[in-house]
């Protein structure tokens, strides 16, 4: 996961971000994957597993 979610720590902004920041993050659980995250690292299994 680390080449698929470079660019998306929890030191970019909102829309960005995969991962929540430690502080005044948008979700409600702190250095934690938010739902872009998820999705993503779901992707990026779907496509080295080569799922549909």
């Amino acid at each position: 996961m680390a080449a698929a979610s470079y660019a998306h720590d929890a030191c970019r902004p909102a829309g960005e971000r995969w991962i929540e920041p430690v502080l005044f993050g948008t979700g409600f659980v702190p250095v934690h994957p938010n739902a872009a995250g998820e999705a993503g690292m779901a992707a990026r299994t779907a496509e080295v597993l080569n799922l549909p």
